[in-house]
């Protein structure tokens, strides 16, 4: 073969593409086009070099060269369209995709590029159909499987996006992508201990994306594993120290472990790198009601609004640094806007009920709660909101079931046997209640309301002695518990210790002054009624 030929040079120029040396396989196919330019092929294999450097522009250029000579060239047609998609002209790359396979139905390199560029479009059913064409062409073709998968995801078609992968990861068990996002597609299904092991098998293949970090680490945090989320985080940021997900899902683990100044030291470090963030306005706004920095917390959550009026999230939140600020009718306005955008949200039903229970709107509370159980018939805060709220009502049988049931859940806290031991004193079911109160001291023994309410049913049962005892703990946790010192001066008037008794009465009113009124009424200070410190420490005149 002559050297001077342009077969010569197009020859040369072929090997010098398969071994990856592209400038010098263009220089070759330069020196071909120069004794042909009529060569469609020539053509086509420099647009081929020039996309293979990313220069997408010039490799346009050559593709239309070639089909100007050969319109009828399928693979002309195809990586034009690849360089169409490059510079994010999706619906031209389309056009060219759909030449080819006008040329050749049975092209499938066409029918998997076409329906990646409808996914960049979100066309995703017309990518699946795309995908099905080219699977009935060749049923294991790993990357048609793999799109396919990708695209059922996005469609949230999450059982069939697995099929899909599994039959990917059949022919090729080591293939990362696959791996990697049936990982995730199994965290969108709250499986997140198989969603790991997924994430793991990738980076043990020697996936070190990032990516794949933080979503092994998101994970992680759904199963409350913080301290690990926090590796996974880290490793991320060592490939990437601006990689804002990671960031912002180590914040969220800092938060959860109630580290919440570094939290908002890393919600900060997200807004800098994207103010325009809405969830990172909200997630600063979250950790700053943590603080109890309510006025700033409130400002975040107006920057989140102002990017995103529809955000439910930093409406129910700005509610709740309201509530927390006591401006309880502002707040139920804020619940209210969250619930019109979405009414699923459990969390809003049960703090706009915890809201109206300030207010004591009891009834409309009431109300709020079983919105919230509809929900969820196991939440337990909606349940010990009813509870408190039939308290009030008075409804003490109805309460005492809300209360069985969150101790029959589990929560065993001293606040629920607490509470559980105030209904059954209202029923006057007094031994119950000592029962309930000693559980309490069981599980804190420095409680002092579960002493004082001891002592008060202890009282009914005219067990002085013991009562004594219980007022006597209290105040050693608490020596200024005006109600324990209150409770306690109304015995000792009983078992006829008077100076005592005036001294914890006059005590108690220092303290606070309701309980002057309460004892010129309570019949256990009748063998005070007469006595002049009596008098002088109850009567409206005296100051305190």
């Amino acid at each position: 073969m002559a050297v001077n030929s342009y077969l010569y040079w197009n020859n040369k120029g072929d090997e010098f593409y398969q071994n990856k040396e592209f400038h010098r396989a263009i220089k070759c196919y330069i020196k071909a086009l120069e004794t042909n330019r009529k060569s469609s092929l020539i053509w086509k294999n420099l647009g081929d070099a020039y996309i293979s450097l990313k220069n997408f522009q010039k490799s346009i250029k050559c593709y239309n060269h070639a089909l100007k000579i050969d319109p009828r060239c399928k693979e002309v047609w195809n990586n034009k369209g690849m360089a169409y998609s490059h510079f994010e002209r999706y619906n031209e790359a389309i056009k060219c995709y759909n030449n080819a396979i006008r040329l050749d139905p049975q092209y499938l390199l066409a029918l998997n590029n076409k329906g990646s560029s409808l996914i960049q479009l979100k066309r995703y059913n017309e990518a699946i159909s795309c995908y099905n064409k080219a699977l009935k062409i060749e049923p294991t073709k790993l990357i048609v499987l793999y799109n396919k998968g990708l695209t059922l995801y996005y469609l949230k078609r999450y059982k069939e996006a697995i099929d899909s992968f599994d039959k990917a990861l059949n022919l090729k068990p080591n293939h990362i992508f696959t791996l990697v996002n049936k990982g995730i597609i199994l965290a969108h299904l709250k499986k997140y201990e198989k969603a790991i092991d997924f994430f793991d098998k990738a980076l043990g293949l020697g996936s070190n994306e990032k990516q794949t970090w933080h979503n092994k680490g998101t994970a992680l945090g759904k199963l409350k594993r913080y301290k690990e989320a926090i590796v996974c985080f880290d490793k991320a940021l060592e490939l990437d120290e601006y990689y804002i997900q990671a960031l912002r899902g180590k914040g969220i683990a800092l938060f959860h472990l109630k580290n919440y100044d570094e939290a908002l030291n890393y919600y900060n470090k997200t807004l800098e790198l994207d103010s325009n963030s809405t969830q990172s306005w909200n997630n600063k706004g979250v950790v700053l009601d943590k603080l109890k920095r309510f006025e700033e917390a409130i400002y975040c959550f107006n920057k989140a609004l102002k990017l995103d009026s529809k955000y439910v999230y930093a409406w129910s939140n700005k509610g709740f640094s309201l509530n927390n600020l006591r401006r309880y009718e502002d707040a139920i306005n804020y619940y209210d806007r969250a619930l019109e955008l979405d009414s699923s949200e459990k969390e809003t039903w049960y703090n706009k009920g915890t809201a109206l229970g300030k207010l004591k709107n009891y009834k409309e509370a009431l109300k709020c709660f079983d919105k919230a159980l509809d929900l969820d018939h196991s939440y337990l805060n909606a349940v010990k909101g009813k509870g408190i709220v039939l308290f009030h009502l008075k409804n003490y049988d109805e309460a005492l079931l809300f209360y069985d049931r969150i101790i029959d859940q589990g929560a065993e806290s001293k606040q629920a046997w607490n509470n559980k031991g105030v209904i059954l004193f209202k029923l006057k079911k007094f031994k119950e209640a000592i029962s309930c109160f000693n559980r309490v001291l069981e599980l804190d023994s420095e409680y002092k309301f579960a002493w004082n309410n001891k002592g008060r049913s202890q009282i009914n049962l005219e067990k002085y002695s013991d009562a004594i005892i219980s007022f006597s703990k209290a105040l050693e946790i608490d020596p200024n518990f005006a109600d324990a010192l209150y409770n306690k001066a109304c015995i000792e008037s009983e078992i006829n210790i008077i100076n005592q008794s005036i001294r914890n009465l006059e005590k108690a009113i220092f303290i606070d002054e309701k309980y002057k009124r309460r004892a010129q009424n309570n019949k256990h200070f009748r063998k005070l009624k007469n006595l002049p410190e009596f008098i002088k420490i109850t009567s409206n005149s005296s100051k305190y």
